[in-house]
């Protein structure tokens, strides 16, 4: 029987509107597994090639994120030698950060009910400089902390990054994959209790399991905490420097997600339920960067949601609050040190500004949509090097938010969208729209989804 709760939670997206995107921007997430799903052996005739290419019985399944428009599915090579090839270029991958490389991929035969496309082998990859790759990369982890995962007792879901798989070679697994960022308690004594599970997913794998909490951040200062959720180590976690505290520490934590996890492996010590494989800890810093951002699902205005750029307002009272109820389970934080990483983050992400007036803070975010958009038509063959040029230089520019500011109000003012186009300061732009409305609805399904479960804090 199907997980209600997961089911409910799924956003999906019609074939037709991710194929109408034609070519998209993919960032691929590289674990130390490779999942794999048994196919028939037939030859395909490709009629753009005028040839016939042969489809292997095993088809490897690659974990992308699309962030153009905040989503995350998997990228089926129906090709032997199209799976060694990028296999090649992105084994050097951690995570989701690469030597700054990025890659553009044709869409085709996109599956709605299991998040699945294929590209044909189109696929085309090019380096950036490293300031430009920097300013891609924080718009995803932006994007991440904007749109957090939904826990429950019994599960995380990431309700738009997600993708269906099963495989049946050798032992019969299945699940629903989500890429999932949330902030984790993690007390020091648990990871003394560690325990060795085995798993199959796709082949034996060991890991070492923990019990954590998940804490989400509510409106008006509130920390809904839900307790013993199992995570899951393919490394032994006491071997990690992780410097827990004694009273315990809270991580932002990026993890691979298996809802609705099945599996016939005999020696499995998990053969149902969800398994939480985490691929990064980073220490969450009790300052405004941190924080204020897992706010966007309540405090942005759903009129925004189209804009180039987002604003929302937190209340400083209510940050303050945060601060007192995350240091009474966790850690001192020293301020000084809060400061100076407030300045440094300030500094290198030029994606989010957030700004104090009186006693409010007021939080800019450019829509994640515009930087990744952008870096594509970088890669794009059918634009002139001048245009490139232009480009590059407008995402160099240390006033980026500033100017993409601008363009938004001039945008939103424009009493002729497709005039706005022809304006030589929008002509990179040309394009975006489609791309803007899939997000805005993403989003709009998504944080109805977040507030049906965090909406009813007294």
């Amino acid at each position: 029987m199907k997980n209600k709760m997961e089911d409910t939670t799924l956003i999906k997206i019609g074939s037709s509107e991710v194929e109408a995107l034609r070519s998209v921007l993919i960032n691929p997430v590289v674990y130390q597994y490779i999942i794999l799903e048994k196919l028939e052996r037939k030859a395909v005739y490709i009629p753009s090639f005028q040839k016939y290419y042969e489809i292997v019985s095993e088809t490897f399944r690659f974990p992308v994120i699309l962030p153009e428009v905040g989503m995350f599915l998997s990228l089926d090579a129906v090709s032997k030698d199209f799976a060694r090839d990028f296999f090649d270029k992105i084994k050097n991958f951690n995570g989701i950060i690469s030597r700054n490389e990025v890659f553009v991929s044709n869409v085709y035969n996109f599956n709605s009910e299991e998040n699945r496309m294929v590209s044909w082998g189109n696929i085309k990859s090019s380096k950036l400089s490293e300031e430009i790759y920097q300013l891609y990369l924080n718009n995803i982890v932006n994007d991440l902390v904007m749109t957090p995962s939904i826990a429950t007792q019994d599960k995380i879901v990431s309700p738009n990054r997600w993708f269906a798989i099963s495989y049946s070679k050798y032992r019969e697994f299945k699940a629903t994959i989500h890429y999932n960022f949330i902030v984790a308690y993690i007390q020091k004594d648990e990871i003394s209790k560690k325990r060795v599970k085995n798993i199959w997913i796709g082949s034996p794998q060991k890991l070492y399991e923990i019990k954590t909490g998940v804490v989400i951040f509510q409106p008006r200062g509130y920390l809904k905490y839900i307790s013993s959720i199992p995570l899951h180590f393919v490394t032994d976690p006491s071997e990690e420097q992780l410097d827990i505290s004694e009273k315990g520490d809270y991580y932002l934590c990026y993890l691979t997600s298996f809802n609705n996890y099945f599996t016939s492996y005999e020696r499995a010590d998990i053969t149902k339920g969800s398994v939480n494989i985490v691929s990064r800890l980073d220490k969450l810093v009790f300052s405004i960067w941190d924080v204020l951002p897992f706010l966007f699902p309540f405090e942005i205005n759903s009129q925004e949601l189209s804009s180039l750029i987002f604003n929302f307002q937190i209340n400083e009272s209510i940050f303050t609050l945060f601060q007192k109820r995350l240091m009474k389970f966790g850690s001192q934080q020293n301020p000084k040190i809060i400061e100076a990483y407030e300045q440094l983050i300030e500094k290198r992400n030029k994606t989010m500004r957030i700004n104090k007036f009186g006693g409010t803070y007021a939080v800019k975010v450019v829509n994640p949509t515009v930087v990744s958009f952008l870096v594509k038509r970088i890669i794009d063959p059918k634009i002139s090097s001048d245009e490139k040029a232009r480009i590059k230089n407008f995402l160099s520019d240390p006033n980026f938010l500033n100017r993409v500011e601008e363009l938004n109000a001039q945008y939103s003012a424009a009493s002729s969208k497709k005039l706005f186009w022809h304006f030589s300061e929008f002509r990179p732009f040309l394009g975006i729209v489609p791309f803007l409305k899939l997000r805005e609805k993403i989003l709009k399904n998504y944080i109805a989804l977040y507030q049906r479960f965090y909406s009813n804090v007294q």
